[in-house]
């Protein structure tokens, strides 16, 4: 299948990810309220952690041990099986330690039902095939599987969530629909499975303890400031601070999807040490982030109080100011995850990564312990912002080190932020003349008139990218 047909379905995936809390969201968050949005969020950010340890680092592992072997076969499922193992060890392994957390820990007993609740994606961890149907290009059957599941979860939470006591009712739902997918994915994939020959376990277990313990410090970084929140302020703030996260972060789907569909070509060519493919795909990916991205950040900014009114109501209204600031995450996030998990990784600096990512860890841990209980959820947002950009630059030096002649920053790149920085700036200054009757009116006018503009300036400009879409475009359009 070709490159733009597996990115239209991943995106066809991704967009139903994008609406899927854009349309349960409103809903949610007017019914359980910013509390027991609070409760269930922590709840959360807590078995976030035991279900990265119950993964070991198999999903960026297997990504790129099995893209090397996916014309082996033989090898191809003995690999394949040996993660399996190792994923249900880790598995049972997690599981015992949360339960023994939630028994000998008052503030987790506190929530024991839902957490037990969570911790089923803990035990069932080791079914998150993801990686499998990337490498196997099975980008179809991941857009079906996730769009069905969104629409029973969906009919689910209208049908059976009717007021805050239905929380743990919430919990369930947000649970057991993926596991019943992922445990129909197990059966599924029988034949790239093979428990006869001798499993080598070993040799996987150096690489897996890095990515391991990489992926555990992202983990203790992306989840840190719900959990702090938490445990210095209370559940209320925590849902306030889940809104702006959510709404500042929606989006990112929407570009990581290109990075799923080029993940195993760039693999494979970083192992042939194809330089001219290699610059390809990762102009693709960074021209797609600067284009889109970047834009996405002038317009939520310029919208933030509309888009927290329209998707969670007044009550979290002072969320909008956190979602402002941490709204560059839209572009880091994505960015750096790309430079880390697909260009270091498959060049077997998984050391450097963890150091990245320790590295992170620690700056958020701190500015968090330092600025939650002065400025709130402000703070936390501060720190994630910080330390997803630091992270996104250190990993993007490193790969400037890896392949010097390539240019990460181009006049282009450049094109695109001053453009959407001077349309913002314009938009800002005349936004309070013609709005503020209706926040949906609000952001379907700003948003338009954005758009209008930007593309605009870009064909006027004669933009390459810009130019080769629209010829596409149009010669798709003869064709049919």
């Amino acid at each position: 299948m070709s490159l733009s047909k597996n990115y239209v379905l991943n995106v066809i995936m991704t967009i139903t990810g994008v609406l899927f809390p854009m349309i349960t969201f409103p809903y949610i968050s007017r019914v359980l309220m910013p509390e027991y949005i609070g409760k269930v969020t922590f709840a959360q950010s807590i078995i976030f952690y035991f279900t990265t340890l119950s993964l070991l680092g198999i999903p960026i592992y297997g990504t790129r041990e099995l893209s090397k072997e996916k014309q082996n076969l033989t090898k191809f499922k003995q690999l394949l099986t040996e993660l399996i193992v190792i994923g249900i060890l880790g598995s049972l392994i997690s599981f015992v330690i949360i339960f023994i957390g939630i028994n000998f820990n008052s503030k987790l007993n506190e929530m024991k039902e839902i957490l037990y609740i969570f911790s089923l994606q803990v035990i069932f961890s080791f079914l998150n095939l993801d990686y499998l149907f990337i490498v196997l290009e099975k980008h179809k059957r991941r857009a079906l599987r996730a769009l069905f599941i969104r629409i029973i979860s969906i009919i689910l939470m209208f049908i059976f969530v009717k007021t805050y006591k239905d929380y743990k009712v919430y919990v369930l739902i947000l649970v057991i629909p993926e596991i019943l997918m992922r445990l129909l994915d197990f059966i599924s994939i029988k034949e790239y499975l093979n428990f006869k020959v001798n499993l080598n376990l070993k040799k996987h277990i150096k690489s897996l303890s890095i990515l391991f313990i990489s992926t555990l410090s992202v983990s203790l970084y992306v989840s840190l400031d719900s959990t702090m929140l938490g445990v210095i302020i209370g559940d209320s703030s925590v849902g306030l601070y889940a809104s702006a996260s959510k709404m500042s972060k929606v989006l990112i789907p929407l570009i990581i999807a290109l990075e799923t569909v080029i993940a195993p070509q760039l693999i494979y060519n970083i192992k042939e040490n194809n330089k001219q493919k290699i610059f390809e795909k990762i102009d693709m990916f960074l021209d797609f982030n600067f284009i889109l991205g970047i834009q996405f950040i002038f317009i939520l900014f310029l919208l933030s109080k509309d888009v927290i009114l329209l998707f969670s109501g007044e009550k979290f209204l002072s969320a909008s100011t956190a979602m402002q600031i941490m709204l560059p995450v839209i572009f880091f996030i994505p960015v750096g995850s790309f430079m880390s998990g697909k260009i270091l990784i498959s060049h077997n600096l998984e050391k450097l990564s963890l150091k990245f990512n320790l590295i992170g860890m620690l700056s958020n841990a701190s500015l968090n312990y330092l600025l939650i209980p002065k400025y709130g959820i402000l703070g936390a947002g501060f720190a994630t912002m910080f330390t997803e950009g630091l992270m996104c630059i250190l990993k993007s030096l490193r790969v400037k080190k890896i392949y010097p002649e390539y240019k990460i920053i181009t006049k282009d790149r450049i094109k695109y932020i001053l453009v959407g920085l001077v349309i913002s700036v314009f938009l800002l200054s005349i936004k309070n003349k013609f709005v503020g009757y209706n926040y949906f009116v609000n952001i379907l006018l700003i948003g338009s008139i954005y758009v209008f503009f930007y593309l605009g300036i870009l064909v006027i400009s004669k933009d390459r990218l810009i130019l080769n879409l629209l010829e596409k475009i149009w010669k798709k359009s003869k064709k049919s």
